[in-house]
């Protein structure tokens, strides 16, 4: 019985062939991962797929059949298909790399797109404010409010009696607005534009129309009308 098991031993194959057996199908499908070798992948798989193959069929004969129908399977199976799809496994990791690096990209720059219009509209918004804020100066409320003693000391600083605010309007359409007949007959003796002509289309007659009853401004119309004041044609 000893001998026979000797003689069965004898005719096996040796182990190590096995290994490298499994080793060279294990190498092939890593190098099967790299798909920029493309037909050369093909070109060395096919040589070590075929001393596998007879590898397996001398395992079995050998009397290492699991070992044997198991590298067969790899040879003519197994490895063949993972050396297909490997490519494909590996391109698809690298475009969706690509992809999630492209989505980041695009919102990166949305992010500083966006950030660019919230701080151009807020820089917008802080230009307007302030110019709004500085064309309607503390002259045109003198005029409005009846500060004549503010009134005669900007006249004195020689300041341009018709400026204008946002709106085109001067401190004699504020004067006249507010009803303030002195201050509306300083600012004319001074010089100021009669019939000047708002934006919006109105002169401080109109306007002194308009806002009567806001206001007490019979004497200011009354006044203006005297002096040959005119109403514009574009009703307020």
């Amino acid at each position: 019985m000893n001998a026979d098991q000797n003689i069965i031993k004898r005719n096996k194959l040796p182990i190590e062939l096995v290994f490298i057996s499994y080793t060279l199908i294990l190498l092939l499908c890593i190098f099967a991962l790299f798909p920029v070798y493309g037909l050369f992948a093909w070109l060395v798989a096919i040589p070590i797929l075929l001393l596998t193959f007879v590898l397996g069929i001398v395992a079995i004969v050998k009397n290492r059949i699991v070992n044997g129908i198991f590298i067969i399977l790899l040879s003519v199976i197994g490895a063949p298909i993972f050396i297909i799809i490997a490519p494909i496994l590996s391109t698809g990791h690298e475009v969706l790399a690509n992809l999630e690096k492209e989505v980041n990209r695009v919102q990166k720059n949305l992010n500083v797109k966006k950030g660019k219009a919230t701080a151009g509209d807020n820089s917008r918004a802080s230009t307007s404010a302030k110019k709004s804020k500085r064309d309607t100066s503390k002259f045109h409320w003198d005029a409005k409010n009846g500060n004549i003693d503010a009134v005669k000391k900007y006249l004195e600083s020689k300041g341009d009696i018709n400026k204008k605010n946002h709106l085109g309007e001067t401190p004699l359409h504020f004067a006249a607005a507010g009803g303030n007949k002195e201050i509306v007959e300083l600012l004319i003796n001074g010089g100021a534009a009669v019939d000047e002509v708002s934006d919006i289309g109105n002169t401080p007659l109109d306007l002194a129309i308009a806002m009567n009853g806001l206001s007490d401004n019979k004497e200011v119309i009354e006044f203006l009308f005297k002096i040959g004041a005119r109403q514009n044609k574009i009703p307020f």
